[in-house]
Parts: C-alpha cells; structure tokens; sequence
C-alpha cells in the first residue's frame, strides 16, 4: 500500500482510494472456492489500525460490491470457519474453522510466535501472535446465508465483506504502537547464518531508541559492548531494517460462482478483490526513533595534539608558524638608526 492509498484521508477513517485487483474468470459448473494467502505491507507513510477487503465488480468509482449487485449467493468472501476437515488421510468434512482464530491476519511468526512445526524458536518479540481479529459482514446488510454442506457445521454466511477489528493483545502494540509505516521502520543488528545473503539473516538485536537490547526470551537485556564490538568486526553480521514489522500477512477464502454478469450469453466475466487501508487515529512517531542507532564498533578518537610550548624568559620569542613581531623589535631599530644619525653628525660638524 502506498501513499497515494492514504492521501488526505483522516485521521482514524477508511480510505476512499483502495486498490483494486481485476480477476478474469470463465464459468466453471459452480461455486469454486480459492484460498487467498497475502501480504498487505504498508508504506503509506501513516500508522494503519487495520484494513477492509471487499469482493464485487469493477473498479474505481464504478466498483460495485456483490451484494450490492444482488450476486453474493455465487461471490462472496470467508473466513472458512464452519469448513474444516478432520485430520488424517481418511479425513473428512466436519465443520470446524479452517484457520486458527488468532492466524486470519498476523505479522511475521519468526517476530511473534511461538515454536511450532515450521518455526524452532520462539518469536523474536514475543511468543504471543500479533495481529488482528477479523469479521465477516456485507456492504449491503443484511447478508445471505447458505446451508452448510459439511457436516455439522453452522449456516455459511455469504459475505462480501472483511475486515480487521481488535488488535491481538501482544509486544507489537508496547514496543511499536500501531501498525508501523516503512518510513518508522526499527533498526536491528542480522547475523548471516548461513553465509548466503539470498536466504533470511537472524535477527540478533534490535535498537530500542537508547540501546541495543536482545530478544523477548532473553529480557530485552542491553546488549554487552564487547559483544556488539564483536559483532562488528564479523562480516556476518550486519545492521538493517527489521522490515517484516510493516507487512500483514492474511488468510481467506474468495468463493467465485458462475454467471457474474448476470448474462447467460457469455461465459466469462470478471471480479475485484479491493484492499482498503484504515489510517491509525493517532500518528506518533515511536520512541525507537529517539536516537539513530549506535555503531556496533565505537568509532575511533584520533589522537590530541599538545600544544607548543612557549618560551617565558627574557628577550625575543619563538613559535611556530606566523607569530606576531616582538615589541622590542621596533624601538630597538630606532635606537640604532638614532646613533647612526649622531655619529654622520659628529663627522660633518
């Protein structure tokens, strides 16, 4: 999302400048599901408190939602809940969610999370998944339902509406605020694990504004100066930007059915999933930003020249460069061409 997505939109409201993703799609016998995986990241320029994703027809001022059109019975969006399968290679259509309730919209595991199958240590930041809840909704309320066809699930509901709402209770809030702009992104110090920089580095340490600090597990602890002087003189190691803090990653389920167009002479016809920015209701810069980040190896003092000394006796100076004219310099002279003058005097008289 960039900043034209943003652009005069106040404070705390929805954008009216979304960005609109055209499908082309040809009938196909029926309702077909397709599972969305994302990223929204943002680079507005702005705190963000959330987003809203919207399924219909067109784009710009000519976009219509589904249920606007009367046609969310065969193009809606869902949070797959009430369409899980059961596990196992008998598995089998039980009604359960699809997704967990804290994975529908979160920043990356490997800052917020804890161990799992994909993951062998916990989140940088955090254990806890930071994140959004989500809701289902139509942008022409009330919306339809549909009997679920898996077994003991509830009614489908047919929406063409999503959107973000409470924030998941975790460090993002604490140590960032709300959702950060790439113009606020922290700083943190990588360690290339495996020497190859096409592959993600480690992060080792992030600036908090006044220091170097370690991760969740170990306290946010200040980092030891030798450490970071170590870190420093490795090429291994390497201060950047910790990036994946601007990008939300959502999960969801764009069902598309037959017939968009409401015209049984043509077999294709097209759809829009149309992103939406919430801009955050307050815009303060994070404290991290109170001090640009310390280098890992303290920067050389060079060394202090002494002055010249100068000599305090009796007589004429000397010192270095253009020292001003002694002042005994002058009457001496004139002393001297004074004498001169008498004795031409005394010869001539």
């Amino acid at each position: 999302m960039q900043p034209a997505t943003v652009e005069g939109v106040a404070d705390g409201a929805a954008s009216d400048k979304p960005i609109d993703m055209v499908f082309n799609v040809s009938d196909g016998g029926g309702l077909t599901p397709y599972q969305v995986f994302s990223k929204i990241n943002n680079y507005t320029g702005k705190r963000l408190k959330g987003y809203r994703i919207v399924v219909g027809v067109g784009t710009g001022t000519g976009f219509q939602s589904a249920s606007a059109l009367g046609i969310a019975d065969k193009l809606h969006i869902s949070l797959g809940r009430g369409e899980g399968w059961s596990s196992g290679s008998m598995g089998a259509p039980n009604g359960s969610d699809l997704f967990d309730g804290d994975g529908l919209a979160t920043f990356s595991h490997g800052l917020f999370g804890a161990i799992d199958a994909n993951f062998p240590a916990n989140g940088f930041f955090d254990t806890r998944t930071a994140g959004f809840d989500v809701t289902q909704s139509c942008a022409v309320p009330p919306c339809s339902t549909t009997p679920n066809p898996f077994v003991g699930g509830p009614d489908l509901i047919n929406s063409d509406t999503i959107e973000s709402t409470t924030v998941l209770p975790s460090n993002y809030t604490t140590l960032f605020g709300d959702w950060l702009p790439s113009t606020w992104q922290p700083s943190g110090v990588f360690f290339d694990d495996d020497n190859d920089p096409n592959t993600d580095a480690v992060l080792q340490a992030w600036w908090n504004g006044s220091q170097w600090v370690s991760n969740n597990d170990g306290g946010f602890t200040p980092i030891p100066a030798a450490t970071l002087e170590a870190w420093g003189n490795d090429p291994l190691y390497a201060v950047s930007h910790i990036e994946d803090v601007l990008n939300l990653g959502i999960n969801y389920i764009v069902k598309v059915g037959d017939d968009l167009d409401n015209d049984a002479m043509t077999s294709r016809s097209t759809f829009t999933i149309r992103i939406i920015p919430v801009v955050a209701d307050s815009q303060v810069a994070p404290t991290f930003l109170a001090a640009e980040p310390a280098p890992l190896v303290p920067p050389v003092t060079p060394p202090v020249t002494p002055p010249a000394t100068v000599d305090q006796g009796g007589g004429c100076t000397a010192v270095p460069g253009n020292p001003p004219i002694d002042p005994m310099l002058p009457l001496l002279a004139a002393l001297g061409l004074a004498g001169w003058g008498l004795r031409r005097r005394s010869r001539h008289s």
